[in-house]
């Protein structure tokens, strides 16, 4: 089973099999949930989910797990899929972008069913997920448990709103200082911000240098303008990706030494990372932001 995010999906962006979805994320066609978890508790099942997604069309391109602590944990462990309709890459982006239905769910009562609105990247095989709060959040009551088609039916009637909202973000020109002001909101998502330090901080830190990094680290030249939509895919990568460098601080370092950060791999912080920069993003182009409770 492979945890890192960067190999959840086929070289060629195309839907997986059922056994490259069980080699990747085993508990989303996994039968039954942890058996500490209450007589109340009512399974989500993930793979009822893909059967209905499958119904309306939708196919799974992603499949990431989070690695347990215990073997015996696998099945029911927090796991992530993506979801897309074949031939619907839009019309005008250089880059390849299509929509998506992103599903994070788990078996082991540590996480309810959530479904977002998202957009895969072909260039940097990279993926985002809109930050508005989840499209939908669906408890694992026996109650609920028949809400799961009306919320995949939310959830796709939400993608033409994103999608007008990713237009939106490309006519909006960033200067270089708003650049580096959204790269330094951005990188708060996944570290610490220091802005001077006293000699009493220990662990690892984002300093100016790591949203220079961030904000202007160009990959590639279709990531080179200055439109918000850009400014966020390039910021996006980098955080995600790794590569930029932090302060890390410790008794026997003090004074700090620079480290490389490492790609994400944790399904929870991806999620989590991708809602934070999207909701940046909405920040700079003067929208209302609402936070998931």
């Amino acid at each position: 089973m492979r945890t890192d995010l960067i190999y959840s999906r086929k070289a060629d962006n195309g839907p997986l099999t059922l056994t490259q979805i069980a080699s990747r994320a085993p508990a989303a066609l996994a039968d039954g949930h942890d058996s500490s978890l209450s007589v109340i508790y009512g399974e989500v099942d993930t793979k009822k989910a893909i059967e209905i997604m499958a119904d309306y069309g939708y196919q799974v391109t992603q499949a990431a797990q989070k690695k347990p602590r215990k073997y015996t944990d696998i099945p029911f462990a927090e796991h992530l899929l993506a979801f897309a309709k074949p031939d619907t890459m839009l019309d005008g982006f250089a880059d390849g972008l299509r929509p998506e239905i992103v599903m994070y769910n788990s078996h082991n009562g540590l996480s309810s069913l959530k479904l977002f609105t998202g957009a895969f990247r072909f260039i940097c095989s990279n993926g985002i997920i809109a930050g508005e709060g989840e499209v939908q959040k669906i408890r694992h009551t026996y109650q609920r448990v028949s809400e799961v088609e009306d919320a995949i039916r939310h959830a796709a009637e939400s993608l033409p709103g994103m999608v007008e909202t990713i237009q939106r973000y490309r006519s909006i020109k960033l200067a270089d200082r708003d650049v580096l002001e959204f790269a330094k909101n951005a990188v708060t998502s996944r570290w610490e911000w220091l802005e001077q330090m006293t000699g009493e901080e220990r662990g690892s830190f984002a300093t100016n240098l790591t949203a220079q990094q961030v904000g202007f680290g160009i990959n590639r030249r279709e990531d080179a303008s200055d439109d918000l939509w850009t400014v966020y895919n390039r910021v996006q990568e980098n955080i995600i990706r790794g590569g930029a460098n932090i302060l890390s601080i410790s008794d026997k370092k003090p004074g700090g030494s620079l480290r490389n950060t490492s790609p994400v791999r944790s399904v929870k912080a991806n999620v989590q990372i991708n809602q934070a920069l999207w909701q940046t993003a909405q920040q700079f182009a003067g929208e209302e932001v609402e936070v998931a409770a």
